[in-house]
């Protein structure tokens, strides 16, 4: 089953800023096997990149998001793209803080993954910037996700219901509009095996496949300053096709 991530990568829709939580080989395959597609480099070939940088830390402090923020602001050597992963076990308090504002105005053309054994550590601010790929053992990011399901085949009263119970909760929130984006994409693949195309086409999946620039879009006003999270959702809710 393909993650939120893959996806991204094959339809170049690939965000800023991705957190993969939970099992470190999984999530440093996934970051590497991103930045190999993104680059056109093997992946044992990646480290001889000039804009690849993959860096594992026990301890992620304040020195440590200064001399990123220094290597991130810089242009790439080639091409218009620069990659950064970073496996980190802790934070500290500043350089979480110092990391926010890397991700509130990220460079243009560069993209982090930061790799994570759990969010326990890490303040609500900076994950709430970040994409969240779940890969621990209990993670639902690669799981069918029930609600994101009911929410796509309902009307817009029960699906008023449904965002209700996510509040103004911003982190509840963008993992919504993530697993309705992977829910979307693994309709139109069971489409594909559908008996014809004009079968696909009555379950809605080209009207689908159209709204996700919108829900791309409502990720993006998710993570600016003090978004109207109820008000983002319900935008969602009313013009999301019903399928």
């Amino acid at each position: 089953m393909s993650s939120l991530l893959e996806i991204h990568v094959k339809n170049n829709q690939l965000g800023h800023g991705y957190l993969l939580v939970g099992d470190i080989e999984v999530s440093r395959r996934m970051a590497l096997e991103a930045a190999s597609a993104l680059f056109g480099y093997a992946v044992a070939e990646l480290k001889k990149h000039p804009d690849f940088y993959h860096q594992a830390f026990e301890l992620f402090g304040i020195k440590e998001s200064h001399e990123l923020k220094g290597k991130s602001s810089l242009r790439p050597f080639i091409g218009e793209k620069k990659i950064f992963i970073l496996e980190i076990f802790s934070f500290s308090i500043e350089s979480a803080n110092a990391l926010l504002k890397i991700f509130e105005e990220p460079p243009e053309g560069t993209h982090f993954f930061i790799i994570v054994p759990s969010v326990g550590d890490m303040i609500p601010t900076l994950r709430s910037r970040l994409i969240v790929i779940d890969n621990s053992m209990s993670g639902k990011e690669n799981k069918e996700d029930g609600s994101c399901g009911e929410f796509l085949r309902s009307l817009p009263g029960k699906r008023m219901e449904i965002i209700n119970k996510i509040g103004k909760d911003k982190n509840k929130a963008v993992e919504f509009l993530n697993g309705l984006e992977l829910e979307i994409f693994r309709r139109r693949r069971r489409g594909r095996h559908a008996a014809s195309e004009a079968a696909s086409a009555s379950c809605g999946f080209g009207s689908c496949m159209d709204f996700l620039d919108e829900i791309r879009a409502a990720r993006e006003f998710l993570f600016s300053r003090s978004p109207n999270v109820k008000m983002i959702l319900e935008h969602i809710a009313l013009t999301l096709p019903k399928v």
